[in-house]
């Protein structure tokens, strides 16, 4: 299709707003994210307390470098889905 013009089956969706995207989704249930950067380019963070974070009515968890560098995240965002109670018991052992 070089040299010609490509209709998009798309396009009038998009202009329209008719089309969702996956920041309109919303399902029951559903967790939000937020990531926080350090505001310090090339710092060495040294250690990172993170108990208000967790104390936050509606946080379900906080993840750090330290678990996100795991091997097996995907058995440790499984841990997600224990009841509250248990769940820093499960996510510990990341």
């Amino acid at each position: 299709m070089i040299g010609q013009s490509v209709t998009r089956v798309d396009a009038f969706g998009k202009v329209t707003g008719a089309t969702l995207y996956p920041g309109d989704v919303v399902i029951p249930g559903m967790l939000q994210m937020k990531i926080l950067f350090a505001g310090r380019p090339h710092a060495r963070l040294k250690r990172i307390d993170v108990s208000k974070a967790e104390s936050l009515k509606g946080v379900v968890a906080v993840l750090t470098a330290r678990f996100c560098l795991r091997a097996d995240r995907t058995h440790a965002l499984s841990a997600l889905m224990y009841p509250k109670p248990n769940r820093s018991k499960a996510l510990s052992q990341f």
